[in-house]
């Protein structure tokens, strides 16, 4: 998936934007075993990239085609010489990038960006993402941005991940759906799931709240150890104080100890 650019994208420092400009993209082209590895070996010898693995296959004995896996700290510098290095070297369809930008116990990844020069917009979106989620986050937050257009958080705190959202989502442009065993968001924009985010963690500091599904028109919400009519007439009081016309469209349910306890 192409993200297009975003403010996030555009306000990238004017260093980042001259190393960018200077990239000189050449025509696609086949490249064999040693080709790839010189294009690994390139990656690997950037200042910030933390480790590139490469796997290698040969569907017939003239065609090379290879994963190549680039983790890396988030920054403008490590970005900036990251995309001028892969795309210093000769454009090839047979490369299948995935980027992870990982900063302390947060990773976001783009995953199987076909060809060897990978866009500006999708490394810069996780890579701001990972900066910022990186300063709010409590535990281990590891998100994947797929081709699907489904952001995915793995095995993560429900509250983890709505703070995530809250200063991450901006970061990617246009609109995508986030999925996780806990929060789940249909498709909206960076800046609508980062509001609804930002209102779920204002009401997870009232209540446990351990799990948010949220689609165009409804909104289930977990409030672990509570129940009954009374909690559910709080969040919807909580809520609608934050921001009444974000959430009056949407047909809210409060869920307690597995039960229904009120709409």
């Amino acid at each position: 998936m192409t993200i297009p650019r975003s403010p996030v994208v555009a306000a990238l420092s004017a260093s980042l934007v001259a190393a960018l400009a200077a990239v000189s993209l050449t025509a696609c082209s086949s490249v064999g075993r040693d080709g790839i590895e010189r294009y690994a070996e390139g990656l690997r010898a950037v200042d910030g990239v933390q480790g590139v693995e490469v796997a290698i296959s040969t569907p017939l004995p003239a065609l090379v085609h290879a994963s190549v896996d680039v983790t890396f700290t988030p920054d403008d510098g490590v970005l900036a010489q990251l995309v001028e290095t892969a795309c210093g070297f000769p454009a090839t369809p047979d490369v299948q990038l995935s980027l992870y930008a990982v900063s302390d116990t947060v990773r976001v990844a783009q995953l199987d960006i076909e060809g060897s020069c990978p866009d500006v917009a999708e490394l810069a979106a996780i890579d701001v993402a990972a900066r910022d989620i990186a300063g709010v986050a409590v535990g281990s937050v590891d998100a994947t941005l797929h081709d699907d257009g489904r952001l995915r958080f793995d095995d993560t705190d429900a509250m983890d991940v709505l703070r995530a959202l809250a200063v991450g989502a901006t970061a990617f442009p246009g609109e995508f759906a986030v999925g996780g065993d806990d929060v789940t968001f249909a498709s909206a924009s960076g800046d609508e799931i980062a509001a609804l985010a930002t209102d779920l963690v204002a009401l997870g500091e009232q209540y446990p709240l351990s799990g948010a599904a949220v689609s165009a028109t409804e909104a289930t919400l977990t409030v672990q150890g509570l129940g009954g009519e009374e909690v559910s007439e709080e969040v919807v009081t909580l809520l609608s104080e934050r921001s009444s016309e974000r959430w009056a469209s949407l047909r809210l349910t409060v869920v307690g100890d597995g039960v229904v306890s009120g709409s």
